[in-house]
């Protein structure tokens, strides 16, 4: 929610459309994109199909990746379809009430796409994770601070993202 009524969605789409002929590989550049909410959301971008084509997966316990062969696509190839997805998606979440936001079972997921070839992982959010593995809780608490305690409220209270990375 925070992402589409703030504009975040619409700016970061029209960036990285912008800058999709300056991704380093040449020729072998592949491209997968994959948004989220409460759910995980994937985008099949395959040369010829004529449309991208998005699947939902609201399983976020134990997430899995729908077309595994599919979802990572030559740049070069699928480039006016990735540009087409990128255009649409600021309109498919611009009404969007959803505040919960998944980050940490999109990251497994985005994981499982591109395990198999490497590369570079862009994540773009808005707010504190609050939904499956790597949700992060509220722990503001005045009657910590200036305390020898205080320093726990900066403490990671999930060993998530210290063992994904």
């Amino acid at each position: 929610f925070a992402a589409a009524s703030s504009g975040m969605i619409q700016v970061a789409c029209d960036a990285i459309k912008a800058n999709l002929g300056s991704l380093p590989g040449d020729d072998r550049t592949r491209v997968a994109v994959i948004t989220f909410d409460k759910s995980i959301h994937f985008y099949n971008m395959r040369s010829g199909l004529e449309n991208p084509q998005m699947m939902v997966v609201g399983e976020i316990d134990d997430p899995f990746v729908p077309l595994p062969d599919e979802l990572l696509v030559n740049l070069s190839e699928s480039r006016g379809l990735i540009e087409k997805l990128l255009d649409s998606i600021p309109k498919s979440f611009a009404q969007t009430q959803i505040v919960d936001s998944a980050m940490g079972p999109a990251l497994q997921a985005a994981f499982l796409v591109m395990n198999h070839v490497g590369g570079k992982l862009l994540v773009f959010q808005t707010g504190a994770p609050s939904a499956g593995i790597g949700k992060i809780k509220a722990r503001d608490n005045p009657a910590m601070y200036g305390t020898d305690r205080e320093y726990t409220l900066r403490c990671p209270d999930d060993p998530f993202y210290k063992r994904f990375s």
